[in-house]
């Protein structure tokens, strides 16, 4: 009978014991931050361009309910190696999944322009709507 895992110990789990855990990037948005992402124009047409340029980056994009922030949550995680986002992760929130993404899309390319600030503490993001 097959056993569960990984019995040589050269899959993912093995090879993940060696790696350091990503952390989350913390910040806290200001009101006038909240505002411009809240009326900023975003169509599923311009999600879709910014969904392929970030996975031809070699960004992974999640979305989830976010049991944390009790909202739907979009993260983009940094590509392992050779970025200077390596090992961190980039959350956004929303009503919506449209709503979270273009929370993480906009704080990437508007606000950190590309290069995310590293992990600084503890915050617990608001909606952006």
């Amino acid at each position: 009978m097959p056993t569960k895992g990984d019995p040589s110990g050269k899959g993912a789990a093995q090879r993940a014991k060696f790696r350091p855990q990503s952390e989350f990037v913390r910040f806290t948005l200001t009101d006038e931050q909240k505002k411009i992402i809240k009326t900023s124009s975003f169509t599923a047409s311009a999600m879709s361009d910014a969904i392929e340029e970030l996975t031809q980056e070699g960004y992974k994009i999640t979305f989830r309910w976010d049991d944390y922030g009790e909202c739907q949550g979009c993260w983009l995680v940094a590509p392992d190696k050779d970025n200077d986002n390596a090992g961190l992760i980039l959350a956004g929130r929303g009503s919506t999944g449209l709503k979270a993404f273009k929370q993480a899309y906009w704080l990437h390319t508007v606000e950190f322009k590309a290069i995310w600030p590293h992990p600084t503490g503890t915050s617990k993001q608001e909606l952006d709507d």
